[in-house]
This record gives structure tokens, C-alpha cells and sequence, in this order.
């Protein structure tokens, strides 16, 4: 898609712009908007009662968030697992409606994009069920 300067100047200011990570977080339209935020962001808008254990990086993610997963599980039979792996977050937050859950959720590095801060955490000293 390749917009001009005029194209740029039509469209309407928004309050928040949910985009979806296919499209670059350079691109010129992207970039006009100041609220600009992606599907994960806006689920946890309306599930506050969530418990979110979020991984990211370059590699291992997958393996990480579902043994993750199974840490959740051990401790609550009720914890999900969304993201890149398992279904999206919103789809979880769909369905639940006002469950109180823990949530692995793996996300790329890609879907972070423009969001101002990414928290980061180290689990230790884990001990699971026997």
C-alpha cells in the first residue's frame, strides 16, 4: 500500500489505533497516529482480573511459555495458555468473560512495537506439585 502526502491528510483523527503486527511500525499512516496499540494491549484493557506471566525474546519462547504453562497449571487447573502459541489473548478474553485466570503468554518481539515500556522478570525458585 503506498499512500501520498494527500491520502495522509484524509484520514480522520482517532483516540487509539489498533494495528495489526503485519504492518510495519514505520509505515507512514502507523506513524501519524500518537496511540497506536496492538490486539494484546487492548484485551488486557478488559480483563484486569488476569494474572499476566508474558514472555518474549529472539528464541525459546515457545518452550518457555509452555512450560510456563504447565507451572500455571500445577497451581491452578484454570490457567490458560494464549499468544503466538495456544489462541489470542482477546479470544480468551471472549470467551471467560470475568474469570479470574493466570495467563502465559508468549509474544514477539515484533508485537511489542511502539508500546512505551516492556516489563521484564526472572521466576526462581519454583516448586511444583509432586
Amino acid at each position: 500500500m503506498s499512500l501520498n502526502d494527500r491520502d495522509l491528510n484524509l484520514v480522520k483523527p482517532y483516540d487509539v489505533v489498533v494495528k495489526n503486527p503485519g504492518i510495519s511500525n514505520n509505515h507512514p499512516l502507523v506513524c501519524k497516529f500518537e496511540s497506536v496499540v496492538n490486539e494484546i494491549e487492548v484485551a488486557t484493557w478488559f480483563a484486569p482480573h488476569y494474572t499476566y506471566y508474558a514472555v518474549s525474546g529472539t528464541n525459546g519462547k515457545t518452550t518457555t511459555v509452555s512450560s510456563l504453562h504447565e507451572m500455571l497449571v500445577s497451581k491452578n487447573a484454570n490457567a490458560l495458555l494464549v499468544g503466538n502459541v495456544g489462541y489470542a489473548l482477546s479470544e480468551a478474553v471472549f470467551q471467560d468473560g470475568d474469570a479470574a485466570r493466570d495467563v502465559a503468554l508468549e509474544i514477539s518481539p515484533f508485537s511489542n512495537g511502539r508500546n512505551a515500556f516492556v516489563c521484564t522478570g526472572c521466576l526462581r525458585d519454583i516448586k511444583l506439585k509432586s
